[in-house]
């Protein structure tokens, strides 16, 4: 038996890989791929097909293809696929080996959590894939574990591929694994190596079973230094673009005095990327690759924000005036703090924060803040600066598609098909149209599963009585049983808010 068929791999959404990212940050570099509601994307070990799914249902004008070696797992996507009636989605039992040029070009090439757990041999398969099979401008995007910083994860997998019988049922193994975390979490040390080993354990622990088990006692997996991976995908004809996550490109992060040591001591930008993953005990990767012959622009530049659309989950800590020259903070979406005193950037980022989490267009956003300010274009042009800074420093989002997403609670909110399936299923997260996975409660499921735009707040409200009337729903506050309509309406409208917040709510 396929070992994915006997115990499930956690299957979510990536954001990473979402064309809408995907082709922002090639855009950037100069690169041109298919636009995201018009391309085709192949994921190479794509499970049950999740990640394609909510892609899928959101861009129906493109094709998506996902081949992977459980058939159990694929029957399970292939029903969703259905429930949903997408038409634009094939899900393809198949091995990677068997990949070739029969499934034609693709302008997008995914493989996400596989490359790190396969034998070399199919890693080579995976990158001639990638370049086989990869449209002229397309773009190929390949995680894997990361040295030096596996090297520390990888001693708990150490340790329980010595203590955990190799011949024992895989359910066994996991309750073996399990055990084993729990004596090494007792360990009683109080020097730095101690205080590492009780962090990832942890981490382990708050694992899933099928994470636990794919990841730390799967047979395969190697992990590697950034700089063999880039020479295994030049061997293969492909070129390093950028990672996923652009702000780990980026020296500055660690201070001036790094910044200008790295400078010194690297040869090129695949030195500068090794160096970043020395410093920062990388475990984790995530590369963009394209086709050798392709040119790729290394110096970044405002003007190619333009086309793209931008995204911030920010909020000012207090009421910036963008007409005003005096200081505002605005807290970004990882918990920095942002202070300045320029009325266009002050303007442009109580609109980002207004707009999330649709986001704006650039150009747009530009024609916005100069009506609010007067600017001249030297002024914008220091605020497209500005913003790419925002951008290289992860605290802006980029994406080259205008996500439909509701900034505010219409009042007859809608939200889309797979998030009303997946709370019909019961599923303790529904996919949003961000392409993340969000934890949803009873209370919200009863919202979501009503929420086709038929119905207004005080309707679903009336709904969640009926679910708590038929014992599916406990509403408790303060720890007592709660199903008036004041209460019941009053935790509608929150959940709403943070629903639309979080991208489950649909425009129009």
């Amino acid at each position: 038996m396929n070992p994915y068929d006997d115990v499930t791999y956690d299957d979510l959404p990536v954001p990473e890989t979402h064309p809408g990212h995907l082709g922002a940050i090639a855009a950037l570099f100069g690169l041109r791929p298919a636009p995201p509601e018009r391309c085709r994307l192949l994921e190479l070990g794509c499970g049950r097909g999740a990640n394609l799914i909510g892609m899928a249902a959101a861009l129906p004008g493109s094709a998506f293809i996902g081949v992977d070696a459980s058939a159990h797992q694929l029957a399970r996507g292939r029903a969703d696929a259905e429930a949903l009636r997408l038409q634009n989605i094939n899900l393809h039992t198949m091995d990677i080996f068997d990949v070739d040029e029969r499934l034609g070009a693709f302008d997008y090439i995914v493989c996400h959590g596989v490359y790190s757990w396969v034998a070399p041999a199919l890693q080579e398969k995976i990158l001639w894939i990638c370049r086989a099979l990869l449209a002229r401008e397309g773009l190929a995007y390949i995680s894997y574990n990361t040295l030096p910083g596996w090297h520390l994860r990888g001693m708990l997998r150490d340790v329980l591929l010595r203590e955990v019988p190799a011949t024992a049922t895989r359910t066994a193994r996991i309750s073996a694994a399990r055990d084993m975390l729990a004596l090494l979490a007792r360990a009683s040390g109080r020097d730095g190596a101690h205080a590492l080993l009780r962090d990832e354990v942890q981490l382990l622990e708050r694992m899933s079973d099928g994470d636990l088990f794919h990841e730390h006692l799967a047979a395969e997996h190697r992990a590697f230094y950034f700089r063999d991976f880039a020479r295994a995908a030049s061997k293969e004809g492909l070129s390093y673009v950028a990672d996923a996550h652009l702000w780990t490109m980026m020296p500055d992060r660690l201070g001036d005095a790094v910044a200008q040591e790295v400078a010194e001591r690297s040869r090129g930008l695949i030195d500068t990327e090794q160096l970043l993953d020395y410093l920062d005990l990388r475990f984790f990767r995530r590369s963009l690759l394209c086709h050798r012959e392709l040119q790729i622009e290394r110096k970044l530049t405002w003007r190619r924000l333009e086309g793209l659309w931008l995204r911030a989950a920010l909020a000012p800590s207090e009421g910036p005036d963008g007409h005003r020259e005096h200081e505002a903070s605005f807290v970004l979406s990882r918990g920095a703090e942002l202070t300045t005193t320029s009325p266009l950037l002050k303007a442009a980022l109580v609109r980002l924060g207004e707009s999330y989490p649709a986001g704006v267009g650039f150009e747009a956003l530009c024609h916005e803040v100069r009506g609010l300010t007067g600017a001249d274009d030297e002024e914008l042009e220091v605020l497209g600066k500005n913003l790419l800074g925002l951008v290289a420093r992860g605290a802006v989002e980029l994406d080259a598609w205008a996500r439909p997403c509701a900034a505010a609670v219409a009042p007859r909110p809608t939200t889309t098909a797979l998030a009303r399936l997946e709370a019909a299923q019961g599923r303790a997260g529904c996919t949003t149209l961000l392409h993340e996975r969000v934890a949803v409660d009873a209370f919200d499921r009863a919202l979501l599963v009503r929420m086709d735009g038929s119905r207004s707040w005080e309707v679903l409200a009336a709904g969640t009585a009926e679910e708590i009337a038929a014992g599916r729903l406990t509403v408790e506050v303060d720890g007592k049983p709660r199903q008036e309509p004041a209460v019941l309406q009053e935790i509608t409208e929150q959940k709403l808010t943070r629903l639309a917040r979080r991208g489950l709510l649909l425009t129009g």
